[in-house]
């Protein structure tokens, strides 16, 4: 009885290239579950797809981490954000072992939902890795984690401490990322400072938001328009109707000024609306000619 050949197959090279197609196609057809929610399905198929391409004799690292990338997303997607950390340990068996775009997805979707903490222990262990303090995108995580970390939380005088506790930055990085997010601090404390002031990214007032300042310029405005259309006739003015129309604007600011918010929780910003309408009255209707229109 012939004993059988023991070697290699000689369909191994079919074999690998048959599993390097099949992750391939498990790829495509994963993009196509997540893109039409059948996200259950997407995270089977990427975990099938990352067992094909790991049977290559180099693992295929692309493919690898491309179907994580799209079983990320459809945790993401599913609300199942707990559940990504232990899938992508199973895939990469460890933080450290991570390229860089699935560490960006991983601190990106817990800054999402505000688990902070998890941010700091991904960025931390990935970035301390001896490995990969030569990655070309170890200084875009680390801004990563304080734009999307430290500044939301105004906790930029812990930007520092974690950029000098970053062993893969040299003293240029370090000195480049305090200097260039030194002013977040500064635009945080004015905020805290100026409760009224809402602030844009660039650090300037876009809005007043205190109830207690009367806009002179709105009130001119008003009365100006009330103005001409009680006296646009008349050459002279009539106290009676002055004080009537007194009387009926300060209704009129009143009314507005509950509906906007100003006179609901303090009766005497009543009185800091009628001081600064006063002020108004007396420049419109000091004792000047009138000139018919």
């Amino acid at each position: 009885m012939a004993s059988k050949e023991i070697g290699p197959r000689k369909t191994d090279h079919s074999t690998i290239h048959t599993n390097i197609e099949s992750a391939k196609h498990c790829l495509d057809l994963a993009r196509e579950q997540l893109l039409f929610k059948h996200f259950d399905d997407c995270i089977k198929t990427c975990e099938k797809g990352i067992v094909k391409a790991k049977l290559e004799y180099n693992g295929s690292p692309d493919i690898v981490e491309a179907l994580c990338i799209v079983g990320i997303q459809a945790y993401a997607e599913l609300n199942h954000w707990q559940q990504v950390l232990p899938y992508v340990q199973n895939v990469y068996t460890s933080i450290e072992e991570c390229p860089f775009r699935v560490v960006q997805l991983c601190v990106l979707l817990h800054a999402k939902v505000e688990e902070y903490s998890q941010c700091y222990a991904i960025a931390s262990i990935w970035l301390k890795d001896v490995k990969n303090q030569n990655d070309p995108d170890y200084l875009t995580l680390v801004e990563l984690y304080i734009i999307n970390v430290l500044v939301p939380r105004q906790q930029c005088n812990l930007i520092q401490p974690f950029v000098e506790a970053c062993p893969g930055l040299n003293y240029e990085q370090r000195k480049m990322l305090c200097n260039n997010y030194k002013n977040f601090e500064f635009k945080s404390s004015s905020n805290l400072e100026n409760p009224e002031h809402e602030y844009n990214t660039k650090g300037e007032i876009i809005k007043e938001q205190s109830p207690n300042i009367v806009k002179d310029t709105w009130l001119i405005e008003v009365i100006k328009n009330i103005k001409f259309a009680i006296f646009g006739s008349a050459p002279l003015y009539s106290f009676k109707l002055i004080k009537m129309t007194i009387i009926a604007v300060c209704l009129y600011l009143v009314t507005i000024g509950h509906q906007r918010g100003f006179l609901t929780s303090n009766f005497s910003k009543v009185g800091i609306l009628f001081q600064g309408m006063v002020k108004v009255f007396k420049s419109l209707f000091g004792p000047v000619s009138y000139t018919m229109r």
